[in-house]
Order: structure tokens, then C-alpha cells, then sequence
């Protein structure tokens, strides 16, 4: 905003807080420029990836291997195709923590651990991680289900990219081992019409809800 609309919001007395999803695609000089301008010193921050400590958000070596997010100037960046530039990219990030209090939410213990982690690896302030999971689960009391009458079933749940474990899921469902063994579903958004022994099940959770892939 301008210092003019910064003004008017808080002459309005209105409550500002800034929640951020991701930095991805942010300018944080300008993101200082604006929350300075409403007057904010600290912001929550949802740790959806890991673009504060690298380029590569989703921590992949040369978008092949994962690496963990080692620190800056280690021999697996010395390798990397974002090594060189995650050093300056690193710097602006710290310069964001430093200024503000950012209060990091985590949807699980192991993203809150590496972000815990890597961020003594580069110097960065955090209050947190809090974890706040994305689903409760109940003990239920079910019915006994029989499966004799059918083989195995595998699935692969959601977008079909190697970061998520496609790759992967595809040597299993190519396997000769199992050929006419197991059944493969894929439930997702987007065919990747691989023919048989894959059945595709449409499933969009924005449009549908929460629980579509349960239901």
C-alpha cells in the first residue's frame, strides 16, 4: 500500500496482520516497504515449503535428489544448479527475519524440526515453529473388513510430479514383480493416461471439498 492507504487503514482503526502462505514470487524489500507502512512488527508466516532457505522451495538438488537444506557453501551446493544463487538469496531472507518477529506455523513436526534446523544452519530469528496439523484423527471403531476376494490396491494421491514421489510410484507400477498382482489407482486432478493397470480416478479437492479424497 501507499503511505496514503496506510494511513486511512489504520485512521480506521482496523486490526492489520500479515499471514503469509509462502515468499515465493515476493519481493521482501517491498513486502518491509508495505508492513512498515501499516505500522507491523511482526507477521505469521505458514510454513508451506522452503523457499526462506533456498531457490529451489522444494529443496531438490539440481530439481533431481533431495538434499535437506544444507548450509550455505556446502560441497551439495558447490554441485547445485540454485548453490550459487541461494548465497545472495539467503542474505535477503535473513534481512526479512531480522526485522520482523515472524511467528512460523508448521503442519507437522518433521517441517517444523527442518525448519528449526535450517534456520540455525543460516542465521535466521524465529518464534517457533507451532505446529497446527491440517487434520485431527479419531480412533474409530470399524467393522471388519474382508479383502480375500481381491488383490492388493495401491494408490498415489494428488499432483503427479517428481517432488511428491511420482517417479517413484511409477518404477513400483512398472515393476514386473508385480504385474497382475496389485491394482494402482491414481486420484488426482490430472490424467496422466498411462492406459492400463493404472486406473485414473478424478478427484479435485478445491471444487469438491476437504474429504474428497476420502470420499
Amino acid at each position: 500500500p501507499s503511505h496514503d492507504n496506510a494511513r486511512v487503514v489504520r485512521s480506521f482503526g482496523f486490526y492489520c496482520r500479515a499471514v503469509f502462505h509462502s515468499l515465493l514470487g515476493f519481493s521482501t524489500e517491498l513486502l518491509v516497504v508495505c508492513l512498515r507502512q501499516l505500522g507491523l512488527r511482526e507477521v505469521d508466516f505458514w510454513a508451506h515449503d522452503f523457499f526462506a532457505f533456498c531457490p529451489s522451495w522444494t529443496l531438490m538438488r539440481n530439481k533431481v535428489s533431495y538434499c535437506d537444506g544444507p548450509s550455505v557453501g556446502s560441497a551439495q551446493c558447490d554441485f547445485c544448479y540454485f548453490g550459487n544463487p541461494r548465497v545472495k538469496h539467503v542474505e535477503r531472507m535473513r534481512d526479512f527475519f531480522e526485522i520482523f518477529m515472524v511467528n512460523i506455523v508448521a503442519p507437522s513436526e518433521d517441517t517444523a524440526e527442518r525448519f528449526r534446523r535450517m534456520a540455525g544452519l543460516v542465521g535466521y530469528r524465529l518464534n517457533g515453529p507451532r505446529v497446527v496439523r491440517h487434520v485431527r484423527f479419531n480412533s474409530l471403531k470399524m467393522g471388519r473388513r474382508e479383502f480375500s476376494g481381491r488383490r492388493p490396491r495401491v494408490a498415489f494421491l494428488g499432483h503427479p510430479v517428481h517432488h511428491k514421489g511420482w517417479s517413484d510410484f511409477i518404477k513400483v507400477f512398472k515393476s514386473p514383480l508385480l504385474s497382475g498382482k496389485v491394482d494402482f489407482y491414481h486420484l488426482g486432478a490430472e490424467n496422466t493416461n498411462l492406459g492400463r493397470g493404472l486406473k485414473f480416478i478424478k478427484v479435485n479437492s478445491a471444487i469438491s471439498g476437504g474429504l474428497a479424497m476420502v470420499d
